[in-house]
């Protein structure tokens, strides 16, 4: 049984499209003259005339055939010919039961017969009604003909949806054939909206090569399956690969997050990019591009012959929570990178929290290249890869004015024959753990660091290697307080023995803290005093303090001041800057803003540093990356020499606000542009990072040679800027005379020094061995 289509004849029209009323139709066995016999029904049981007669607006009603070939000839009531055509092939193209069954999507898409309304030469449908597709099994609903977005129209205007089956869609139920011939962009991208309208969903790509020519833009909650299960073996195009997108422009194949909307919950899985060498947009386009894309994964690809395998960027506000597992690219210019343009001074748009899993990157022009921007506490994962035959394997790169880049990089890689370097670190700080090999064979270069950081987790991260790397300094670091209560709101510095307590209206704080300690000031002058004038601020020197403040008023945290007030250093924290005043002796005074600095102290905790260059009287705000992010030239005071100032405030301005500082270091120099970023870096507080707890005793070891007096008694400055709690000595070299600490001042020991006998030892040059501790 087959049904004449109603585009051939299913209308009497004359020459100006005018429809012919009561017109005839006949139809007759192609080729001859014989009238066919026609029916009503498609069991082909009820007989109807031939020729049949057109109704007032010229339409003929349903006419069921044999299958064959038939001339038909549409004639005017005078006899005048409207149409003919030969050899019209009518097949059984669908059946009717409790649904209409199409044998393909083509027949189906090219249907004429189904119709909202009751019409002559139409089979009525509506909303809700199943349409079944026999090759592929792909099953469509009708929807009403005012939906404005359905996945397929047939020509006679019925619009349907597809019905996925077991929670996917098969792209070819949306009409994408998979030849590597036809254009599928329009057909997988309908699938994917589709997907995406009921809140998400699985679209699958059956095995073959999908011709694009156009980006297939992923929408969020939606996943794209490739059938072959991974992303196929290195090079060899598309025979190597079961499921190939073939994109032919120069653009972006898949985008993954938009302006305005960003792509959240999205799965790709389980097939290849490629353009072969001799293919017009080789290397020309990016193949994967990640934009604004939040909680999403990437599993099983492989890319060949595109400028950018992978490309992810937070330009979007943000590009977080992202994992990947199993990438491969070949032959790219570039195999994965990542770039986040943060303006100097902000911590948005950023990267954060991602997990890149590599599997294989080969004969790429650069393997891996990590950027610009902020981004943090991301991981780049090796465990079982190979990056190799590149130019550069990873390329550390990031920007460095006033922002951040930190990875943690894992397992173990395999890293040869990359003709520039294995690793450049040009900035930013990289983690290393796990081993990381290193087969250089014709390399420039195993690991070249041309500035950031490098810091093993693990010893065996670099046995191939010999690296310098920079980590946290205590060198020059003479003042350190991390604020972990000893008592009585009482505080050592573990290098110095310098103490530090809390006066006025100062409280212990907790909260707005980085590592839980701090000292929180009553915005009136109470905060916490540091008793200790012995420290030259007309030399060179670098002051870290982290801080959190609760608004943009006056914020005084720092106070160093002589006889109340005619020479002070006065520091504010402010939002985006930091304000340095100064006056000498009693003369007007200084103000000068620095910034941008690279976060801000109202939202969280934040490291403050500033250097002064006494050689250029320089003031110098550091940036994260330890560079110089503003300075000014500014003499100090020259009254605050060592024991030239009287006072030594942290937090306490008379006109602060309520600010929280929880960490405080001073070094007696300027430091690097590694060390500065070191102390940004520190996962732990000050006194944990050197390895010294006060609340355990702070200790000073030394030796010291000087001659009793006449009552024999000897004195040895201990170096403490406290009063040391007890104190030990012992007599080098002589086993004939004892030494007994007598007295321990601010200052120094004192020792009453014997004979065996009991005679004081006077007048006696010796060598003496000592301790102190607080």
């Amino acid at each position: 049984m087959g049904l004449l289509k109603l585009d051939i004849a299913g209308q009497a029209m004359d020459a100006t499209n005018t429809p012919v009323p009561r017109a005839k139709r006949y139809i007759y066995a192609a080729g001859t003259d014989r009238l066919a016999p026609v029916f009503t029904d498609r069991g082909l049981t009820v007989q109807q005339t031939n020729p049949m007669t057109a109704d007032e607006n010229g339409e003929f009603g349903l006419c069921f055939l044999i299958d064959g070939d038939y001339r038909i000839t549409i004639e005017a009531e005078q006899g005048q010919v409207l149409f003919q055509q030969d050899n019209v092939i009518v097949k059984s193209y669908f059946a009717l039961g409790d649904g209409a069954t199409f044998r393909s999507i083509s027949q189906l898409r090219a249907d004429f017969g189904l119709s909202y309304t009751k019409k002559s030469g139409r089979i009525p449908v509506a909303a809700g009604d199943t349409i079944m597709v026999a090759e592929g099994g792909h099953t469509y609903s009708v929807v009403g003909s005012n939906v404005s977005d359905p996945d397929i129209v047939t020509a006679g205007g019925i619009n349907l949806r597809v019905v996925p089956s077991l929670g996917a869609c098969d792209v070819r139920a949306f009409g994408a054939i998979g030849d590597g011939i036809a254009d599928d962009h329009a057909a997988i991208q309908a699938a994917l909206n589709a997907a995406s309208r009921s809140g998400g969903g699985i679209v699958v790509l059956p095995v073959g090569t999908w011709r694009i020519t156009d980006t297939l833009v992923i929408p969020r909650s939606t996943t794209l399956q490739g059938r072959s299960g991974a992303g196929g073996q290195r090079g060899g195009g598309t025979a190597n690969h079961p499921v190939t997108i073939k994109y032919e422009g120069t653009y972006r194949a898949i985008q993954m997050g938009q302006d305005g909307d960003n792509c959240v919950n999205t799965t790709l899985d389980g097939f290849a990019i490629i353009a072969e060498s001799t293919d017009a947009n080789f290397r020309t386009f990016t193949a994967f591009y990640g934009y604004d894309l939040r909680s999403s994964q990437l599993r099983n690809l492989y890319v060949e012959g595109a400028d950018k395998a992978y490309y992810f960027t937070g330009e979007g506000g943000a590009f977080a929570y992202v994992e990947t597992h199993n990438l491969n690219a070949f032959d790219c210019n570039m195999g994965l990178e990542t770039e986040c343009p943060t303006p100097i001074g902000d911590v948005s748009p950023f990267m954060q929290a991602n997990l890149f899993g590599i599997r294989n990157i080969t004969n790429c022009d650069t393997g891996v290249r990590l950027g610009g921007g902020q981004q943090i506490h991301s991981r780049i994962d090796l465990r079982a890869a190979e990056i190799g035959a590149c130019g550069i394997g990873i390329h550390v790169d990031g920007d460095d004015e006033g922002k951040r880049l930190t990875y943690q990089v894992d397992g173990q890689g395999w890293l040869e024959k990359n003709t520039n370097g294995n690793i450049v670190l040009d900035s930013g700080t990289i983690y290393v753990s796990g081993d990381i090999t290193n087969n250089d064979n014709n390399v420039v270069g195993g690991i070249i660091q041309n500035g950031g950081r490098i810091i093993p987790l693990g010893r065996s991260s670099f046995d191939d290697y010999s690296i310098p790397f920079t980590g946290f300094t205590s060198n020059g670091l003479v003042r350190a307080f991390s604020l972990v209560d000893e008592g009585n709101n009482s505080f050592h510095c573990p290098i110095s023995g310098a103490r530090a307590s809390i006066v006025g209206g100062g409280s212990k704080a907790s909260g707005n803290t980085r590592f839980g300690d701090g000292v929180t000031g009553n915005g009136a002058g109470g905060g916490l005093r540091v008793y200790d004038t012995s420290f030259d601020w007309t030399g060179d020197w670098t002051l870290a303090v982290m801080i959190q403040t609760p608004s943009t008023a006056d914020s005084v945290y720092h106070y160093i001041v002589k006889n109340s007030g005619p020479s002070f250093l006065e520091l504010s924290a402010r939002p985006g800057f930091l304000r340095v005043r100064t006056r000498d002796s009693g003369g007007a005074a200084t103000s000068d803003d620095l910034g941008p600095t690279g976060d801000n102290p109202i939202r969280s905790p934040f490291w403050f540093i500033l250097s002064y260059d006494s050689a250029n009287t320089e003031f110098q705000l550091r940036a994260p990356s330890g560079k110089i992010v503003h300075s000014v030239v500014q003499p100090m005071p020259s009254g605050l020499t060592s024991g030239g100032y009287d006072q030594w405030a942290v937090n306490g301005g008379a006109l602060s606000v309520q600010n929280t500082v929880d960490e405080i270091m001073l070094y007696d120099r300027v430091l690097t542009a590694d060390e500065v970023m070191a102390i940004f870096e520190l996962r732990t507080n000050a006194v944990g990072a050197i390895g010294r707890d006060p609340r355990q005793g702070i200790a000073r070891r030394g030796t010291f040679s000087g001659t009793t007096d006449a009552s024999g008694v000897l004195a040895i400055p201990h170096g403490l800027l406290d009063t040391p709690n007890s104190a030990f000595a012992q007599i080098v070299g002589n086993t004939t005379s004892v030494a007994r600490v007598t007295s321990i001042t601010a200052t120094q020991i004192a020792l009453e020094v014997q004979e065996l006998s009991g005679q004081p030892l006077a007048n006696t040059a010796i060598d003496v061995s000592w301790r102190a501790e607080i």
